[in-house]
C-alpha cells in the first residue's frame, strides 16, 4: 500500500512539473480575458498589397491596440527585413489567425515566425527564439508531496467476485475491506 501512495505522490509532483514547464511559446497558454478579446478581434477585410512588415505591425498595433514589440535583431539575423513586403488579401478574420498567417508568408517557408503574449504584449520573432523563452519559476510543492510512513495503517483493498474468491470471467467483482477486528 505504502508503494501505490508512493507512486501516486510521484504522478502527481510530475504532473504539476509538466504544467508548470510549459514553455511560454504556447500562446494561448497563458492569455488574459482582455487580450484574448484583443486576439478574437474579427477584421472585415485586411488587403496589403506589397507594404513593409514594419508597417503592418503598426498598422496592427494601431488598429487592435495592442502592444505588439518584434525582436528586430533576431528577424534580421534570421534573413528577414523589416522592409519585407507583406502581400495579403483576408476576408472576415480574427487578429490571430491573420497575423499569423502573415508571419508565415513573410518567412517564405525558409524561416519559422510566430508571437507570443506575455502579460499583455504580443512578442513577434522566430518560432526558435520563442521556444527558447522559457521562464523557470520555482515553488514550493513539498506540501503536495505525501510520505506514505504519516498515514499509519491504510486500508488494503481487495477486489473479489464476492464470494471470497478471484474475480471470473462474467461475474461482477466488488470491493471488500479486511476486518482490521477480528
Amino acid at each position: 500500500m505504502a508503494r501505490h501512495h508512493a507512486s501516486r505522490s510521484l504522478t502527481h509532483l510530475l504532473l504539476c512539473l509538466m504544467l508548470l514547464a510549459m514553455p511560454t511559446s504556447c500562446a494561448w497558454a497563458q492569455v488574459d480575458e482582455a487580450m484574448q478579446k484583443t486576439l478574437d478581434k474579427r477584421f472585415q477585410e485586411i488587403r496589403f498589397d506589397g507594404i513593409a512588415l514594419f508597417d503592418v505591425v503598426d498598422f496592427f498595433r494601431d488598429v487592435s491596440g495592442a502592444n505588439v514589440v518584434v525582436d528586430w535583431k533576431t528577424l534580421k539575423a534570421a534573413g528577414v527585413e523589416q522592409t519585407a513586403p507583406v502581400a495579403v488579401r483576408l476576408r472576415d478574420i480574427k487578429f490571430h489567425k491573420a497575423l499569423s498567417t502573415i508571419l508565415n508568408d513573410v518567412g517564405d517557408g525558409n524561416v519559422k515566425l510566430g508571437y507570443d503574449v506575455d502579460e499583455g504584449v504580443i512578442e513577434i520573432s522566430t518560432a526558435e527564439a520563442l521556444r527558447k523563452k522559457t521562464v523557470a519559476n520555482t515553488y514550493d510543492i513539498r506540501d503536495l508531496i505525501a510520505d506514505p510512513t504519516e498515514f499509519g495503517h491504510a486500508p488494503d483493498h481487495v477486489i473479489s467476485d464476492g464470494r471470497g474468491g478471484p474475480p471470473r470471467e462474467n461475474h461482477r467483482a466488488s470491493v471488500t475491506q479486511p476486518n482490521d477486528k477480528q
